[in-house]
C-alpha cells in the first residue's frame, strides 16, 4: 500500500494541454460505456469501475517514475502511429452511434482510447510513466460486455452445465428434476432461463473485484492469477448454490416461490462471493509489497513541448470526430424516407384467446415499450401462439433481440431447432413482409415459428439474413445502417407459432391465411 497524503503538485498545471486532452478523450469513452451500464442490467456494476480505476491511479501516483523525454526516433514513431489510430477511432465512433452495445466495437474503441492515452503519456513523460499507469487505465475494460465468442463458447456452456449439475443435486435430495438447456423442470413448475443461468453477473463482478484487489495490493503476477481463480471459483460455486436453492424452492412451494426468492438469493450469494475474495486478500496481506513515495527532487519533469502541441492536435481531432459523427447522422435523419407502416394485434376478440404473462424480469431483459403475448386455437383446432413487442425509444430493440429471439430462447427452454428455412414472404396490402422461418421440436409436436424484426422508420426488416451469411455478412449488414446514417430506431417484433402443420408448405399457407387478421397496413 502507498502512504497517503501525496497529491498532484501545483506544477502539473503547466501540463494543462495534456491533462485537458486526456480528460476530453476519457469523457468521450465514458459516455460510450454508460450506454452499456444503463441498458444491460448485468453490467450495472460498471458505474463503480471508473471510481475504482481512479482510486488505483491515485494509489500509484506517489511512487510514479521520474518523467523522461523519449528519444527522437521513438517520438516520430509514436507520432506516425497516432494518425491511423485516430482514423480507426473515428470509424468506430460512427459504428457505435447506431450500435452502442456492440461488444466487439466497444472493445476496439476502448483499445484505441487506451492506446492514445498511453501514447500521449509516453510522449509527455516517458515509457516508464505510461507502464506505471497502464493497469489502472486498462482496468476500465472490466466494465465492458464480453465479446460474443466468450458468451457462445464459455458462458452459455457454463450456464447449461450449472443447470445440469443443479438438477442432479436436486434429484439426489429426493425431488425429481430435469435440465433442458438452462431450464430446470422441477415440481409443479420450472426454474426459467433467467433463474437457471443464475444471472452469471457475479462472475464478471467477482473477476473485476479480484483484479482490483490484486492491483491495490500490488501482488505479483502469479498471486494475481491465483486471486482471479479464487474469484471465478467463488462465483461459480455461489451460482450453483443459488440455482439449487431456487429449484428446491420450486419443488417445495411451487413456481411462485422462485420469483419471491430470485433477487434476495442472488444478492445474498453475491455478497458471500465478494466477501470471500476480501477474506482471501486479508489473509495474503503479508505478501503485499510496500512502496515509498519518491522525494520531490526525484520527480523532475520531462520535455513537454512536443507533447503539448500533439495534445492540442489530438483534442481537435476528437472534437472533429464527434462533430462529424453527429452531422452524419443528423443528415441521415433528414433524408429518412417515408414508409408505409403496419400494426399488429393478436386476435383478442376470439373467445378462446388467452393472454400469456409478461413478467418483470422479461421487461428488464427486453426493455420494450409495448407488448402482447397470447395463445389461441385456429379454426381447425390446431394451437396457435404469438407475441408482438414494440420499441419506440432508441437502441434497445437491436441488441435485446440479438440476445432474445427464437434461435436463442427456445433451445434454452428445451425446444430443439430442427430446421432454419430462411425467409418466407407474406404480402399484406402493399407490403411484403419477410418472416424468418424455423421449425422446432416441442412438447406439442413440430412447431413452425415465423419471426419478423421490423425497422418502422425505414420500412424494412432490421436484418435480412437466413443464418448462412457468416460473420462478414453480418458485419456488412451492420455497416449498411452506418452508410445510410440510421441511428434512431423504432422497431416491432412479430412472432407467430403454428402447431400441427402437416408440412412446411401447409404451415406457410396457414400463416398467409392468419396474417391479414393480425397485421394492418397504415399510412406513413
Amino acid at each position: 500500500m502507498i502512504p497517503r497524503g501525496v497529491f498532484l503538485p501545483a506544477s502539473a498545471c503547466k501540463d494543462w494541454p495534456v491533462l485537458a486532452t486526456l480528460a476530453l478523450l476519457w469523457s468521450e469513452a465514458l459516455w460510450r460505456w454508460q450506454a452499456v451500464w444503463v441498458n444491460l442490467p448485468d453490467y450495472g456494476f460498471g458505474w463503480a469501475v471508473p471510481v475504482l480505476a481512479a482510486f488505483l491511479a491515485w494509489e500509484r501516483w506517489p511512487d510514479r517514475p521520474p518523467a523522461a523525454a523519449e528519444a527522437g526516433a521513438r517520438v516520430w514513431l509514436w507520432c506516425a502511429g497516432l494518425t491511423p489510430a485516430l482514423a480507426l477511432t473515428g470509424l468506430l465512433r460512427l459504428i457505435l452511434e447506431p450500435f452502442p452495445l456492440w461488444p466487439a466495437a466497444l472493445w476496439l474503441f476502448t483499445a484505441m482510447v487506451l492506446g492514445l492515452t498511453l501514447s500521449l503519456l509516453t510522449l509527455a513523460y516517458g515509457r516508464a510513466t505510461a507502464r506505471h499507469f497502464a493497469f489502472p487505465l486498462a482496468f476500465m475494460a472490466t466494465a465492458l460486455p464480453w465479446p460474443a465468442f466468450v458468451d457462445t463458447n464459455f458462458v452459455l456452456p457454463m450456464r447449461e452445465a450449472l443447470a445440469a449439475l443443479a438438477a442432479q443435486i436436486v434429484n439426489f435430495s429426493g425431488y425429481p428434476a430435469i435440465a433442458h438447456g438452462t431450464v430446470i423442470r422441477v415440481g409443479a413448475g420450472r426454474v426459467g432461463v433467467d433463474e437457471a443461468c443464475s444471472g452469471i453477473r457475479s462472475l464478471q463482478a467477482a473477476s473485476m473485484v479480484a483484479l482490483f484487489l490484486g492491483e491495490l495490493n500490488r501482488y505479483s503476477g502469479r498471486r494475481r492469477l491465483a486471486l482471479f481463480g479464487v474469484g471465478v471459483a467463488l462465483a461459480l460455486g455461489t451460482n450453483l448454490l443459488r440455482t439449487v436453492f431456487l429449484a428446491w424452492q420450486s419443488a417445495l412451494h411451487g413456481p411462485d416461490a422462485v420469483g419471491q426468492w430470485h433477487d434476495p438469493a442472488g444478492y445474498a450469494l453475491l455478497l458471500i462471493c465478494l466477501g470471500g475474495l476480501v477474506a482471501v486478500t486479508l489473509l495474503w496481506r503479508r505478501h503485499a509489497p510496500t512502496f515509498a513515495p519518491r522525494p520531490p527532487d526525484a520527480m523532475h519533469r520531462g520535455s513537454l513541448s512536443l507533447a503539448r502541441r500533439l495534445s492540442l492536435a489530438l483534442a481537435a481531432a476528437i472534437v472533429v470526430i464527434e462533430a462529424g459523427t453527429q452531422l452524419w447522422y443528423a443528415h441521415g435523419e433528414l433524408q429518412a424516407r417515408h414508409a408505409l407502416r403496419w400494426e399488429a394485434q393478436l386476435p383478442r376478440t376470439r373467445p378462446d384467446y388467452r393472454d400469456d404473462p409478461f413478467t418483470a424480469s422479461m421487461q428488464s431483459m427486453l426493455a420494450c415499450d409495448t407488448h402482447q403475448l397470447g395463445h389461441w386455437t385456429a379454426d381447425d383446432g390446431a394451437p396457435r401462439a404469438g407475441y408482438v413487442i414494440g420499441w419506440q425509444r432508441g437502441q434497445a430493440a437491436r441488441f435485446t433481440t440479438a440476445l432474445h429471439n427464437p434461435t436463442v430462447c427456445l433451445p434454452l427452454s428445451g425446444s430443439q431447432l430442427l430446421a432454419d428455412r430462411g425467409l418466407v414472404n407474406i404480402e399484406v396490402g402493399k407490403l411484403k413482409l419477410p418472416f424468418q422461418a424455423y421449425v422446432f421440436a416441442s412438447e406439442l409436436g413440430p412447431m413452425h415459428i415465423y419471426y419478423l424484426l421490423w425497422d418502422v422508420r425505414a420500412g424494412q426488416p432490421f436484418v435480412r439474413r437466413t443464418g448462412r451469411l457468416g460473420t462478414l455478412g453480418w458485419i456488412a449488414q451492420q455497416w449498411e445502417d452506418v452508410r445510410q446514417a440510421r441511428r434512431n430506431f423504432e422497431a416491432t417484433v412479430l412472432t407467430l407459432a403454428i402447431y400441427h402443420a402437416s408440412s412446411d408448405t401447409a404451415a406457410d399457407q396457414e400463416l398467409r391465411a392468419e396474417a391479414p387478421g393480425i397485421i394492418t397496413v397504415t399510412s406513413p
